[in-house]
């Protein structure tokens, strides 16, 4: 369809800035209810909202839209609309506008289906699909990311990464929701569970090391992105800019969640960094901040087999003197396979730190009553030659997140496992010194670095 230069007294109304959000924005809180569609408001350049009983498309020239259902099929470009509004009013819409700079096409449409559940196919490196119902997909720079929502409202993403290519997936699709490894914290917390799954190449080859473990390379933007077009996709606002909380292990996994954490400081809420390396992204005094556990075996040695000239021990020194609320989990004897216990203790720190760490969720303000006269849009044409003035795009705020008060935490001895009161937050510890928050975690840190931390029994066992 060729877009139009709209002109009728209505479009015109709409003028301004406006991006390709809109048009996803719309359909999603078009068809709320099934089979009763509500016109969904817009707002133009000149501070007026216009109506729109259906919207079609969203293409990075605009949207294509119907005024009433059964009217024609009109082209609306982007700068007729009002992106600044977008951003306030609807937050998925913005989310969609985005993708469609980077040139993507939405049909509208398909995301008004509310009658089925969501369906995500993986294709293994044999090339066959298999489908998991429950779970929302997208592809991003040709890994496929999935994401399974808690009961409830989302507050917060778990992002998932495990083991030392790119098939992190395996280790939870097939679960339903609230069954899987993490649906205690999934959905005490309210946390949309995220992982993903990619081909590597040759899995047997140790130095194989995908540029996906790298965050600052291009893999953390993807990762944002992803959740920006899943939150389209399964129409939960709160996704956007969401607090994320990561758990990784392996060479992949453990080195993605080590260097995204470094790189975008400001939306980990907390990580665990497990048996992995490649711990390369620079430490900042934000990222500092982040309480991070890092499990470590007594006798890993991957990293040298993988290339990797930092681990764990090696980061934890080296940024010793930043004072990080970080901390050393090395298994007693451990090596470097991953086992029940380093997985059942992750979860333990995770529970700790989310609990302190998880925004208060915040209730959205209810739009301002229109104008009069506003809903109709025939006659409301901005004054002729009057110039108005363009507000500045306002930038959706991130979470903030509680600060660690280290005052309150632990200074613990990772060879004898004893854990002190901190007497000085602000000194710099020692070799074999670690920070431990407050809490219960302090008995779960002890026991495993002295190797008495026990998993409980599966269930039934």
């Amino acid at each position: 369809m060729v877009f139009l230069d709209i002109t009728m007294k209505t479009i015109c109304n709409l003028g301004g800035d406006w991006g390709w959000k809109i048009s996803i924005c719309a359909i999603l809180f078009l068809f709320v209810s099934i089979g009763s569609a509500e016109p969904v408001s817009l707002t133009g350049s000149s501070g007026k909202k216009v109506d729109f009983a259906i919207l079609k498309e969203a293409t990075p020239k605009g949207i294509t839209a119907h005024m009433t259902e059964d009217g024609p099929l009109m082209g609306i470009p982007w700068d007729k609309l009002d992106l600044p509004a977008l951003k306030r009013e609807h937050p998925l819409i913005y989310a969609a506008y985005e993708q469609s700079q980077a040139g993507e096409t939405i049909d509208l449409q398909t995301l008004s289906d509310t009658s089925k559940q969501p369906e995500a196919t993986v294709t293994d490196e044999n090339g066959r699909k298999s489908t998991y119902p429950g779970w929302f997909d997208t592809s991003v720079s040709g890994v496929t990311y999935l994401m399974q929502m808690p009961v409830g409202e989302p507050r917060g993403v778990l992002f998932v990464g495990q083991g030392d290519d790119g098939f992190a997936s395996t280790y939870l699709l097939g679960k339903d929701m609230g069954t899987g490894p993490w649906a205690d914290i999934q959905n005490k917390y309210g946390l949309a569970v995220m992982t993903y799954h990619f081909t590597t190449g040759d899995r047997r080859d140790p130095t194989n090391n995908p540029d996906f473990i790298f965050a600052g390379k291009g893999s953390g933007a993807a990762v944002l992105k992803a959740i920006n077009d899943i939150a389209i996709k399964s129409k939960q606002e709160s996704l956007i800019d969401a607090p994320i909380a990561l758990f990784g292990s392996g060479k992949v996994g453990g080195g993605f969640a080590y260097n995204f954490t470094q790189w975008v400081p400001e939306r980990v809420m907390t990580a665990v960094v497990a048996k992995g390396g490649f711990y390369d992204q620079e430490a900042t005094e934000a990222s500092a901040k982040v309480p991070m556990l890092f499990i470590w075996g007594e006798y890993s040695n991957a990293h040298e087999i993988w290339g990797s000239e930092n681990d764990a021990k090696k980061v934890l020194a080296e940024n010793a003197s930043l004072k990080p609320n970080w901390t050393s989990g090395r298994e007693f004897r451990g090596t470097d396979m991953m086992n029940l216990a380093c997985e059942y203790f992750a979860v333990k720190y995770l529970e700790s730190i989310i609990e302190r760490r998880i925004p208060e969720k915040v209730e959205k303000k209810p739009e301002p009553e229109p104008e009069e006269g506003a809903e109709n849009a025939e006659g409301a044409e901005a004054k002729e030659g009057e110039e108005e003035e363009e507000p500045e795009p306002e930038t959706p705020p991130l979470p903030v997140f509680p600060e660690i008060e280290r005052s309150k935490g632990f200074v613990g001895n990772v060879e004898t496992g004893e854990a002190i009161k901190m007497k000085d937050p602000s000194a710099e510890l020692g070799e074999d010194e670690t920070f431990i928050p407050q809490g219960q975690f302090v008995t779960d840190w002890k026991k495993f670095v002295t190797g008495q931390f026990r998993p409980p029994p599966p269930p039934g066992g």
